[in-house]
């Protein structure tokens, strides 16, 4: 994650197996082509991973809390589905 991050972008680790990307001012189709760019680097390395994914977009004046908590959703769904998942 730290080598496909853009500058203003930030890493934080949730869980031992958890991270998360913030993306400010982010539209909906660059975040995709950077979750594209983390998908393809993770390509290259030697041990076999899977990994889920999910984009969300914060709405006008939402809490973070509120915003890791729809994202957690979506990843429970994602890893649910089995294997490399983008949601």
């Amino acid at each position: 994650l730290t080598t496909t991050r853009r500058e203003v972008d930030r890493v934080f680790r949730m869980e031992s197996d958890r991270f998360a990307l913030t993306l400010p001012e982010t539209r909906y189709e660059q975040a995709c082509q950077i979750v594209d760019r983390i998908r393809q680097a993770e390509k290259t390395n030697p041990l076999p991973v899977t990994f889920s994914l999910a984009i969300c977009h914060a709405e006008d004046e939402e809490e973070a809390s509120s915003l890791f908590h729809r994202a957690e959703e979506e990843l429970f769904q994602a890893k649910k589905s089995g294997g490399t998942r983008i949601l």
